[in-house]
């Protein structure tokens, strides 16, 4: 019986992973779905389907995978956040904008806590949830590219003056060039998580092309916070591939010298990675064996691009187009040191609110309506916080953001171990956590946008997917092959 109950087990994982998919490209798309759903009066029936495929999800997994500390440290905000909410309600300077919040945390909690629940704690669900990172970043990055070679856009922030940003930066689906940056690093970051167990090298190359595309956009939508971002994941990435590459050329040196294998070119196992774990044969092995031309390949193509780099800033006819040299020039303009004067002036505000309130936070959607109404508040009342962590702080307190962060120094924490999780799953973790970081400091409000919290929940499910790999359960099977680099 204990045999026939594990194909069930993984038809269900792999049917979760499709609907964890739906769901990324789902809220990705943003306003050109949600809102017309809404206008239609439809937007709650698919809310509500999501509820019921996230109870399926839950009520169909094995209990054992609730044995790990990862979705119970992502459930524990929610759990914490809503146990606070009677409160934060009842001291809200303003019953509206209370309710609003309310819904919107609702939504958030939705679609996040079912993608959690449909990534299940199983490598399946998680390939689901990287396919889903992938199928946005080519939804809302082939918008972005259209945005930038044809100056033409999608969505308008404001119906009346149109578009309100520079003509060829791109906001897809965000409606705001910075909420498509940070959003499009963490596509980068599920993609490249996705290449990392592909054995075909046309996959991987595919891949790359499509995340230095994506990477085109970010660097067009002139975000700071979205390049410091880009960079910090292409360093994971490069920091990924490293050891793979050294093993692929150790392995070719010693293939010379008649270095063990399987008889197909295949490694046999006891390699070790520099995180400690053991890899199997096909992993490092697949690297050795891989063709030159790759190498090569990555090689020229990193080239090329350096190249291109350098004509941008230096070639004139280039670099008067070039987004990058435009945003080093309003680096030190007055409207951005008057832009950042001001985000700091907004979260002294909160943090007043906060101490005003004996830290226990100052209520429900209640930092713009005490703006408003505050005598002397020491900066421009029409303006969001514009930072999603000291907002949660201020508003709900030190209970609810201790707990928000000590979820989120226990993600950085199983990244920053080695022996806790492979290098894969920790450089897919610290790339959502980048992501998230970014949107968070550079929106207006990303507090009650789904999609920050979808981020948060991916790196969870990563956590969680990994650690049951690092206990092996009976008789269940993996939905990719290991990890192979050329």
């Amino acid at each position: 019986m204990s045999r026939s109950r594990f194909p069930l087990t993984r038809a269900l994982d792999l049917c979760a992973a499709l609907v964890a998919a739906a769901i990324i490209v789902f809220v990705c798309l943003g306003g050109v779905v949600l809102l017309p759903l809404n206008r239609a009066g439809h937007l709650w029936t698919a809310q509500w389907t999501v509820v019921a495929l996230g109870v399926f999800a839950v009520l169909t997994m094995p209990p054992r995978r609730w044995a790990a500390w990862a979705p119970w440290t992502f459930i524990a905000v929610w759990a914490v956040l809503f146990a606070w909410m009677p409160h934060a309600l009842a001291v809200a300077p303003d019953a509206r904008a209370a309710d609003i919040e309310l819904r919107r945390f609702v939504q958030c909690l939705i679609y996040s806590a079912a993608l959690l629940a449909c990534a299940r704690g199983a490598r399946l669900g998680l390939a689901g949830v990287r396919v889903g990172w992938l199928l946005a970043l080519l939804t809302c990055g082939g918008i972005g590219l259209w945005e930038v070679l044809t100056a033409n856009h999608l969505l308008f922030l404001d119906p009346v003056r149109g578009w309100v940003f520079g003509p060829r930066m791109p906001a897809a689906t965000f409606l705001n060039p910075n909420n498509l940056a940070a959003m499009l690093i963490g596509m980068i970051a599920g993609a490249w998580a996705l290449r990392s167990g592909l054995r075909w090298l046309w996959a991987r190359v595919a891949l790359d092309v499509v995340v230095v595309l994506g990477s085109v956009v970010v660097v067009f939508t002139q975000s700071r916070a979205g390049l410091l971002a880009l960079a910090v994941v292409y360093a994971l990435e490069l920091w990924r591939r490293w050891p793979l590459w050294h093993a692929g050329h150790r392995e070719r040196a010693a293939a010379g010298g008649g270095a063990s294998s399987d008889g197909n070119g295949e490694p046999g196992p006891g390699h070790e990675r520099e995180d400690g774990t053991e890899t199997e044969a096909g992993d490092a092995g697949a690297a050795a064996k891989g063709p030159r031309w790759s190498r090569r390949w990555t090689l020229g193509a990193g080239g090329a691009l350096a190249a291109l780099a350098v004509a941008s800033v230096t070639i004139p006819a280039l670099a008067r187009r070039n987004p990058v040299v435009e945003m080093v020039g309003m680096l030190f303009d007055d409207e951005t040191a008057r832009s950042d004067g001001l985000r700091l002036q907004l979260i002294r505000a909160a943090l007043r609110y906060l101490r005003e309130s004996g830290w226990t936070g100052s209520g429900a959607g209640s930092f713009e309506p005490l703006l408003w109404a505050d005598p002397e508040p020491g900066v421009v009342k029409l303006t969001n916080l514009h930072n999603a962590f000291i907002e949660l702080l201020s508003q709900y307190g030190l209970v609810v953001g201790a707990t928000h962060a000590l979820s989120l120094i226990a993600l950085l924490a199983v990244a920053a171990s080695p022996r806790y999780l492979p290098r894969d799953n920790r450089v897919e973790i610290l790339g959502y956590l980048t992501a998230f970081f970014a949107f968070g400091i550079v929106a207006s409000s990303s507090l009650t946008i789904p999609g920050w919290w979808l981020l948060q929940a991916s790196a969870a499910a990563s956590w969680w997917a990994a650690a049951r790999e690092r206990t092996p359960q009976p008789a269940e099977s993996h939905a990719l092959g290991r990890s192979s680099e050329t």
